[in-house]
Formats: structure tokens, C-alpha cells, sequence
């Protein structure tokens, strides 16, 4: 079990850190190409 949650976890943070740069790059440069992603 405690193994599994790790696996999530990692998976979360790679997925908020995806987010987070994407939201970053939406911010940095406004552009109707990134909003489609």
C-alpha cells in the first residue's frame, strides 16, 4: 500500500508541476494557441 501512494504522490506532483509551468507560460505570454492546451 505505502508503495502505491508514493507512486500517486509522484504522479500528482509531476501533474501540478505541469500545470503550474503551464500556467506560468500563460501568464508570461497570453496567446489563444496555449489556452487550447
Amino acid at each position: 500500500m505505502p508503495q502505491k501512494i508514493e507512486v500517486y504522490a509522484s504522479v500528482f506532483n509531476h501533474i501540478f508541476q505541469f500545470i503550474l509551468g503551464v500556467a506560468v507560460v500563460a501568464i508570461l505570454c497570453p496567446s489563444p494557441s496555449v489556452y487550447i492546451i
